[in-house]
């Protein structure tokens, strides 16, 4: 399997859940006029939160049992094996999921109170629970369709949750002017739709599938995994919780619409994530040098990565000026800081390669937990002294730390033969640019494309033999 067709594998995957996503993120990001009309930083900073509690309860109310199945299915002998896998996995998220939430509404009124630091805002802690419970049911069936990479049906749910979203939460802020609530009942009614949608086009788990040997397999491996995902939970947003004990609800919402900005390399990143995890064992069985294979695909998001963080940097500021309100307008300021915490992110997820080929993760939580201990001591640190970029540098540092520390754990499982010069020479090239760039101290949009334009005949230059190679391996492999 050469890296060209390795390529086209994932990205044909990502295009189709790329997509549903994209048009989905371009048309949120477009509403952002109509958010920062109708709803204060304020009320941003609420629903930012709000949100973050939603993503965050669907990675926790499984234990990792999502992780489980790309790994044991992945690795699966036989179609019947498989089934067995994916029926029992479904009946132990509705279970975990039910459990989850009775506990999480129980320390409802404890939990929103560390969270807000006030005790006004139960309510929409309570209805973010509610959220995350109907999006981690919906995980269910969206895990069944991604092992079968059944693309096109994930898509169309996306479509179906984005139409209804975008059209419930129109008329919840612009009609019935109810502020945050007409957002939070939008995004609710697509999740909703969504779920129904996902549940009808699959095939309903049988029980006498169920089995506990496969049960005990899928949790000794998704356990240990979730003190891990607790971490990676908190991870980033307790440096959000401590922006508002520290400053001000106002200051979170200015917080993330500087995150908000960062979409393209957010929208790569996440998409390259779930085309790549299930993929990465399909490389492993049937590619005889998998090892190269892997560091030239984790090179190449490399790249596109650093490149989508000079785009971020160059353009975004000129961006919020022309699409937001004037009481927004500071989350330019931020951007260079706060582009840093997808790119983090997502080295620790390429360097920790090898990892899901273990029969269990036990080290992740170590790794994890040693991430958030560094976040936190730097987040009570650098949010006094620096604000939201203190809140920004805090996490990107536990990333980083994290992705060196699994770089090494994972190298002692599988070792992949990093081309690290070249992974220097990008981020060499990235931080020259953006000193010029400093230095200049221009508001030019001529300067910054030149610089753009520079910076990436440079790139090219240096990378031309490697794209030249793979060209020449397409050709010796399939006869071109």
């Amino acid at each position: 399997m050469s890296l060209l067709k390795s390529i086209k594998e994932i990205t044909k995957d990502m295009s189709i859940y790329g997509l549903s996503t994209l048009i989905g993120q371009v048309i949120s990001f477009f509403l952002l006029p109509l958010y920062t009309s109708y709803l204060t930083p304020g009320d941003y900073g609420i629903l930012s939160i709000i949100g973050m509690l939603t993503g965050g309860y669907g990675i926790l109310s499984n234990f990792g049992i999502n992780s489980a199945i790309f790994r044991f299915t992945g690795l699966a002998k036989s179609e019947e094996q498989k089934l067995e896998y994916l029926d029992t996995a479904q009946f132990l998220n509705v279970f975990l999921n039910m459990l989850f939430c009775s506990m999480a509404l129980v320390f409802s009124g404890m939990l929103s109170l560390w969270l807000f630091n006030a005790d006004t805002y139960e309510l929409f802690f309570k209805f973010g629970i509610l959220m995350g419970f109907i999006s981690s049911l919906a995980s269910i069936p969206l895990s069944y369709l991604r092992v079968r990479r059944k693309t096109v049906k994930i898509a169309y749910s996306s479509f179906l949750n984005l139409g209804v979203s975008i059209a419930c939460t129109i008329i919840g802020l612009v009609v019935l002017k109810w502020g945050v609530w007409g957002a939070l009942v939008g995004n609710t009614a697509g999740n909703v739709i969504s779920m129904v949608f996902l549940f009808w086009n699959v095939n309903i788990p049988k029980w006498n599938n169920f089995s506990i040997i496969r049960s005990k397999a899928l949790l000794n491996y998704a356990l240990p995994m979730f003190p891990h995902k607790a971490l990676m939970f908190l991870l980033p947003m307790f440096s959000q919780v401590l922006l508002i004990r520290f400053l001000s609800l106002e200051t979170l919402g200015i917080y993330n619409i500087a995150y908000k900005f960062c979409l393209p390399l957010n929208m790569f990143i996440n998409l390259f994530q779930k085309s790549y995890s299930p993929y990465r064992f399909e490389v492993l069985q049937q590619e005889k040098e998998s090892k190269e294979l892997f560091n030239k695909i984790n090179l190449a998001f490399f790249l596109i990565v650093f490149m989508g963080y000079t785009l971020t940097i160059l353009f975004g500021d000129d961006i919020i000026k022309v699409l937001i309100s004037p009481d927004f307008y500071s989350a330019g300021t931020y951007l260079i800081f706060i582009a840093l915490i997808p790119i983090g992110r997502g080295l620790f997820f390429i360097f920790g390669t090898g990892i899901e080929f273990s029969k269990s993760p036990r080290f992740m939580p170590v790794i994890s937990g040693t991430g958030f201990v560094i976040t936190l001591v730097l987040s009570y640190i650098l949010i006094p002294a620096m604000g939201i970029s203190g809140a920004a540098i805090a996490p990107t540092i536990g990333y980083l730390s994290m992705a060196a520390i699994v770089y090494f754990y994972a190298q002692r499982l599988y070792d992949i033969p990093y081309s690290w010069s070249k992974y220097v020479l990008i981020i060499t090239v990235t931080v020259s640019l953006h000193l010029c760039n400093h230095m200049l101290n221009h508001d030019s949009i001529v300067i910054d494309i030149m610089g753009l334009f520079i910076y990436i005949s440079i790139l090219g230059f240096i990378f031309r033999r490697h794209v030249t190679d793979i060209f020449k391996n397409r050709i010796k492999r399939e006869g071109l």
